[in-house]
């Protein structure tokens, strides 16, 4: 089974798709089977975003009994964020990668993706990465950036990729070679997508995707992840400038080889 630990609303859900209708290729391997989130907002828009019925869960209190094949980990990032007291794992709430990981090894999960901000790299990217690897995963950690895909600004994402020796993708991730597999992925999906920013609130421009559904519940006049803003600018002008689709596309970038 797949897990989708601190599911939010669905990105990387969102990313999976983007990535399946670039390269034309379907991937129910990959599908989640299980998205664990505690905010009831949170859920009921994943609920209506991808036409569910997942209720809030505290993943303190969670059980997984089956084998992970895929763990997507987007945990609390109110500790290694560069705003706030940058107390890494040792927040509260950042410490919730621990219950995630837990389970991830109890369960042998074959391969983890970390998705966290750039203040994760020194703020507690070094100790996830000894944590795995002291559990017998190969890693690989990469910065994406918001230039990468035609955005004027950086806006960095920290992916931390883990595989065990069953996972048949590991090679792809060790050979030195593999950052040129993974730039030729990125350049098909701007060469696919146009911009990134370019989403809208009644559809995407992107072929083969509907409709965006990650954003569309959000009032981009009044409501951008609860900041009131004054601003008359309409959706795509608002995601323009805040960038909120740029992890949708990190995610299916670093989707792509599995696909």
């Amino acid at each position: 089974m797949n897990i989708n630990f601190f599911s939010g609303i669905g990105s990387w859900e969102l990313g999976l798709e983007i990535a399946q209708s670039c390269f034309n290729i379907r991937s129910p391997h990959l599908f989640v089977d299980k998205s664990i989130e505690i905010n009831p907002i949170s859920v009921n828009l994943y609920n209506s975003n991808f036409s569910t019925n997942i209720v809030a869960e505290d993943i303190r209190t969670t059980i997984v009994n089956d084998k992970i094949d895929y763990a997507y980990i987007s945990f609390p990032c109110t500790g290694t964020s560069i705003r706030g007291k940058r107390e890494g794992l040792l927040n509260p709430d950042s410490a919730l990668w621990h219950n995630a990981v837990s389970i991830c090894y109890n369960n042998n999960a074959s391969t983890i993706f970390i998705e966290q901000p750039s203040g994760f790299i020194n703020n507690g990217a070094i100790e996830v990465v000894l944590n795995l690897e002291e559990h017998g995963y190969k890693t690989t950690c990469l910065c994406l950036t918001a230039r990468m895909f035609g955005l004027p600004h950086k806006r960095e994402r920290i992916f931390i990729i883990a595989s065990n020796t069953h996972n048949p993708h590991v090679k792809y991730w060790s050979e030195s070679g593999w950052h040129d597999s993974f730039r030729a992925s990125v350049k098909e999906l701007i060469s696919f997508a146009g911009k990134p920013e370019i989403i809208t609130n009644e559809c995407s421009y992107n072929h083969g995707i509907s409709h965006t559904r990650v954003y569309k519940h959000f009032d981009p006049v009044t409501d951008i992840f609860g900041v009131k803003r004054r601003s008359q600018l309409n959706r795509a002008e608002l995601i323009n400038k805040y960038s909120l689709a740029i992890v949708p596309y990190c995610v299916a970038s670093i989707l792509s080889p599995y696909l």
